[in-house]
C-alpha cells in the first residue's frame, strides 16, 4: 500500500494461495458504520533497531454527506518544507470509489471512477500532463482508504482475505494489485496516554512486493492505534496516533469567572520574583536549600487566576513534563 512516494523494500517472501476470500466494495464483511467522520492525526517515525527518527505528521480528515464519505490524508514532513494532500470520495455503504485527487511534491492528479477510470496526472517536476482512460477488469479499493478498510472487516483470530487494492503510478501499466491479510491476533497496545488498550493486530502483505503491514486496531471502538510498514534492511515507517479527542482535564473551564477575576481591581501585588534549582539539597524533603536566582529587573510576570480548572491543569502538566512519551511500540513481523 503505497500510502507515501517512500520506497519500500523487496522482501523474500512465499506466495500466497489463491483460494481466499475476496473483499471489494460491497463485501458483506465491510461494515462502514466503524468509520467515524472525525479528524484524527498520526506522527510518523522511521524506525531501525531502537531508534525511533521522526519524519512528519500525517492527518486523516473524514467528513460524511449525501451518502457518501470523503476522506483527505494530508502529510506534513518534519521541517514543514512541502504538503502532500490526498482525498478520495467513496460510496457511504459500500466504500465503492467515487472520485480522487492529490496534490503532492512532484505531482498532481484527479481520477473519476466508472466503468472507465478518467482523470488528469500533472508532473510538478516536467511541466507536463497526461490524460488518463484506464479499464479495469475487476473491483476494488482504492488505496488512500485501505487504512480505514481494514477497521471495517470483521476482525476475529486467525482472520483472513485478499484485498485488491487500485493504485496509479505513471511509470506502470499495472493498476490494481492484490493484499492478503495474513493473520489476526490479540494484542495489548500501550497508550502513553490512556493506558491499556485490548487490540487486534492485523498483518498484511503486499503480494507485489513482499512488503508487511501490521496494524493495531481496537477492539471495542476500532481506533487505529499504529500501523507498521516495512521498507526493507531492517527498517520500518510507523505511524502512532497522537489521540485528539484526549480530554485528561475533568473540571470544565469558567470563561466568566475567569473574566471577572482577571478584571481590574483596587489591590496592587507587591513582591520579588525568583527562581531556584531543582538540583539543590531538599532539607526534611521539602526545602529546597539551592541558591536563589532572581529575575532581572524589568522581567514582566503573569499571574494566573486560581480555579478548580486551572489546579487540575497544573497537575495534568506538571505529570505529564516528569513522564517521558513513548514513541509506540514496534511489532515488526
Amino acid at each position: 500500500m503505497k500510502i507515501y512516494a517512500f520506497v519500500l523494500g523487496v522482501g523474500l517472501l512465499p506466495a500466497v494461495g489463491v483460494c481466499q476470500k475476496t473483499v471489494t466494495p460491497g463485501s458483506r464483511d465491510i461494515n462502514t458504520t466503524y468509520i467515524k467522520p472525525e479528524k484524527s492525526l498520526y506522527t510518523v517515525y522511521y524506525v531501525k533497531d531502537n531508534n525511533w527518527d521522526k519524519q512528519g505528521s500525517l492527518t486523516y480528515n473524514i467528513i460524511a454527506a449525501n451518502n457518501q464519505l470523503t476522506l483527505t490524508n494530508t502529510y506534513v514532513p518534519k521541517d514543514n518544507a512541502w504538503t502532500s494532500m490526498r482525498t478520495t470520495v467513496a460510496d457511504a455503504k459500500t466504500l465503492k470509489p467515487i472520485s480522487y485527487t492529490s496534490d503532492g511534491k512532484e505531482t498532481k492528479l484527479n481520477l473519476s471512477f466508472g466503468e472507465t477510470i478518467t482523470g488528469n496526472y500533472y508532473s510538478k517536476t516536467t511541466k507536463k500532463d497526461k490524460n488518463i482512460s484506464l479499464n479495469p477488469t475487476q473491483p476494488f479499493v482504492d488505496f488512500n482508504w485501505m487504512d480505514h478498510l481494514i477497521l471495517t472487516l470483521p476482525l476475529d483470530l486467525g482472520y483472513k482475505a485478499r484485498i485488491p487494492q487500485f493504485y496509479y503510478n505513471s511509470n506502470s501499466d499495472i493498476f490494481v494489485e492484490d493484499y492478503t491479510i495474513k493473520d489476526v491476533k490479540s494484542y495489548s497496545y500501550g497508550s502513553p496516554k490512556t493506558g491499556k488498550h485490548d487490540s487486534w493486530l492485523v498483518t498484511l502483505l503486499e503480494e507485489s512486493t513482499g512488503a508487511i503491514y501490521n496494524y493495531v486496531v481496537d477492539k471495542k471502538d476500532r481506533r487505529l492505534w499504529q500501523r507498521e510498514m516495512s521498507m526493507g534492511n531492517g527498517k520500518w515507517e510507523i505511524t502512532v496516533n497522537e489521540e485528539l479527542d484526549y480530554q485528561p482535564i475533568k473540571n470544565r473551564f469558567n470563561k466568566e469567572q475567569a473574566a471577572q477575576q482577571i478584571a481590574q481591581g483596587n489591590s496592587v501585588i507587591i513582591g520579588t520574583a525568583y527562581a531556584r534549582s531543582s538540583s539543590g539539597k531538599k532539607l526534611g524533603g521539602l526545602v529546597n536549600t539551592a541558591k536563589k536566582q532572581y529575575a532581572p529587573k524589568g522581567t514582566e510576570i503573569t499571574l494566573f487566576a486560581n480555579s478548580p480548572y486551572y489546579e487540575e491543569w497544573l497537575e495534568v502538566n506538571n505529570k505529564d513534563t516528569k513522564t517521558e512519551k513513548g514513541s509506540g511500540s514496534a511489532i515488526r513481523s
